[in-house]
């Protein structure tokens, strides 16, 4: 079998933490190497090599040989893996990042500006606006499990906004990894919660920043295909109270605007990344893990970022 033009990805553990490489053979004489670079949070080109053997043992080899590169990680040889996405693929908007609390820990291949450009920052502006009429509430409202089952107009009419902001990502999410000739004018959740997989939406958890005692939230924990309305009550909230004020305006809690606004936070880091700077109350808990065999890996140097929707025909 082959192995030029495939692309595979390695683990290098230290004591504490893990990191990630990949290798291809461009050609029978060229072999690629690449590192999540902890100084640069991206991967970067670091050898190619002439006349080599083509095999993975031979590669992994080279890789475990690069001192300057690993630092004191041990290349597991065991976690060899045939990567899902070839060099320079990515889905769009969806993330698939290292994180980390350490900061020489984080890496995020894929850069929003350079690639999505004013989508980034009209998406931050809308957010950023949203975020600080909620924090505005907050010298009337104090944000405790007492006062969560609050409800009144402007939570309604914020409740509103933010979850037609979480349905313009979700739509503009699936918008960009569905082929053309499934793309439609309208969706519902039953479409929406597609993508409850390639964002990993029910692995992330947040909290309020400044408010230790408010609970955290996992606001997609409960997303089912079986009721992907009812299941997410913050959202079942939102659309009641959007058709049917009269009859469901005690629904309109300040608990479901919370809630819906650690959605948007959410879906805001898991299209752009955790590094993408937007003004937000909260901070994040969790985030998914992705297997090193998910992650993207950049372009070789001089070529371009290539798009790959995420959904087949």
């Amino acid at each position: 079998m082959s192995l030029i033009g495939e692309v595979y990805k390695v683990e290098f553990n230290s004591e504490s933490n893990s990191w990630v490489g990949a290798f291809c053979f461009l050609s029978e004489d060229k072999l690629l190497l690449n590192f999540l670079d902890n100084e640069h949070g991206s991967w970067i080109k670091q050898l190619e090599d002439s006349n080599t053997p083509k095999s993975v043992d031979f590669a992994v080899d080279v890789m475990s040989r690069e001192p300057n590169v690993v630092f004191n990680y041990v290349c597991n040889k065991e976690s060899v893996v045939r990567s899902e996405l070839d060099i320079a693929e990515y889905y769009p908007r969806i993330w698939r990042g290292i994180h980390s609390l350490n900061i020489f820990e984080i890496a995020s291949p894929i850069k929003p500006l350079r690639i999505y450009g004013s989508l980034v920052t009209q998406s931050s502006v809308a957010v950023d606006s949203l975020f600080k009429s909620i924090e505005e509430l907050f010298r009337f409202y104090e944000p405790s499990i007492k006062n969560r089952e609050a409800f009144g107009h402007r939570n309604r009419e914020l409740l509103i906004l933010l979850c037609t902001e979480i349905e313009n990502a979700w739509r503009s999410v699936l918008n960009c990894n569905l082929p053309l000739n499934l793309i439609r004018n309208r969706y519902n959740t039953g479409d929406y919660i597609k993508l409850k997989e390639p964002l990993k939406l029910d692995a992330w958890k947040v909290k309020l920043s400044n408010y230790p005692d408010y609970p955290e939230i996992c606001p997609f924990e409960s997303w089912a295909e079986s009721a992907p309305t009812n299941s997410i009550a913050w959202y079942e909230a939102y659309n009641s109270v959007k058709h049917d004020r009269e009859g469901a305006f005690e629904k309109a809690t300040f608990k479901h605007l919370l809630d819906a606004a650690a959605a948007l936070h959410i879906m805001q880091c898991a299209q752009w990344g955790l590094e993408n700077r937007h003004y937000t109350i909260f901070d994040t808990l969790a985030w998914p893990q992705f297997k090193i065999e998910e992650q993207y890996v950049c372009p070789v140097e001089g070529e371009t970022w290539i798009e790959k929707k995420y959904f087949s025909e």
